[in-house]
């Protein structure tokens, strides 16, 4: 079950350059399944995303299903357009309705394009902007979405992807 779902963007000026980069992080935490993705799609399918294209990491064999169902299920919505290969999503365009006009949104996995981690990509590229950080994945639930309090123990961390040295390091950040 999703217990949050949260948005990055930057918006660029006129020229496309990055000089006044805008960034938005949009979250929506779970106070229940229901209200989550209403308010994500409430918040997406309006005329500011008209033609956007939004990529979500990975997400192609998983993320876009849990999409597409709650999408399906928006009264806004007017038609889906699922494009699949091998059982993945290439694209997935929204088209929906608000006041008799027409908006389109699409959804792709950007991993299909960049076969990498996230934090890879980020290093790759070399992002001031974002870096992917590690987080205690096992530790979540839906009783703690609010936590505040000392970083969880490192057996609360994937040690598979987390060293005990980048946990250290993180948790050092904190004090």
């Amino acid at each position: 079950m999703p217990y949050c779902i949260s948005l990055y963007y930057e918006v660029y000026n006129e020229d496309n350059e990055d000089i006044n980069i805008q960034q938005i992080n949009q979250s929506f935490i779970l106070s229940n399944n229901s209200s989550l993705f209403k308010s994500l799609n409430e918040y997406l399918f309006t005329s500011k995303f008209n033609e956007y294209t939004i990529y979500i990491h990975n997400s192609s064999a998983f993320d876009m299903i849990f999409l597409l169902k709650e999408f399906a299920n928006y009264p806004n919505i007017k038609k889906i357009n699922p494009i699949i290969k091998d059982g993945k999503f290439i694209n997935l365009e929204i088209f929906y309705e608000i006041a008799d006009k027409t908006y389109k949104i699409s959804f792709r996995d950007y991993y299909l394009l960049l076969p990498a981690s996230l934090s890879n990509l980020s290093k790759a590229f070399n992002t001031l902007t974002f870096k992917k950080g590690i987080f205690p994945y096992i530790f979540v639930n839906e009783t703690n979405l609010n936590y505040d309090g000392l970083v969880p123990d490192y057996i609360y961390f994937d040690n598979q992807k987390v060293s005990l040295e980048e946990y250290l390091s993180y948790k050092q950040s904190f004090i």
